[in-house]
């Protein structure tokens, strides 16, 4: 009786808590994107961390999303919602390059739905949380960088 009462418990706070979708990492070093290519299931959440010394940035071919300039140890999260193949770059250096898969999420059950409305997580950089690619950074050579990224960032964009 009590092991059918404890798994009775435990099947209800299963059903109780909603599904999380997973968050991924991608390292920014060495003027690559680590990993290259990623899979990841509809509703993740990627999020890029530059390891680098110099200012990289995050951006998507389709122009879906944009980082802003991230210097060392900043870091920016994009959530994937929707199935497909998204093609990354870093505008200012354009051999820089990355492919994220992303593939129709599985239910775990009726109840457990991941939600394609949800909000990127927590401890994103402030450029994630406006999506403005204008943030200057305080030195004069980080103003120059943002200088940079936008003219790449034009040249990028026209290229498609």
């Amino acid at each position: 009786m009590r092991q059918m009462l404890m798994v009775m418990v435990c099947a209800a706070a299963m059903e109780a808590e909603p599904a999380t979708p997973p968050v991924s990492t991608v390292e920014i070093k060495n003027f690559h994107f680590v990993p290259d290519t990623l899979k990841i299931p509809a509703g993740a959440t990627v999020t890029w961390t530059n390891k680098d010394d110099d200012v990289h940035t995050v951006m998507s071919a389709s122009g879906l999303f944009v980082s802003g300039a991230l210097d060392t140890g900043d870091h920016y999260s994009y959530q994937f919602t929707k199935p497909g193949t998204y093609q990354l770059a870093c505008s200012l250096h354009p051999q820089m390059s990355q492919t994220i898969v992303v593939e129709q999420a599985v239910r775990v059950s009726q109840s457990k739905v991941n939600s394609p409305g949800a909000l990127p997580a927590a401890g994103a950089s402030r450029a994630n949380a406006h999506h403005d690619p204008t943030i200057v950074p305080a030195t004069a050579r980080r103003r120059n960088r943002v200088r940079q990224f936008t003219a790449a960032r034009e040249n990028f964009s026209s290229r498609l």
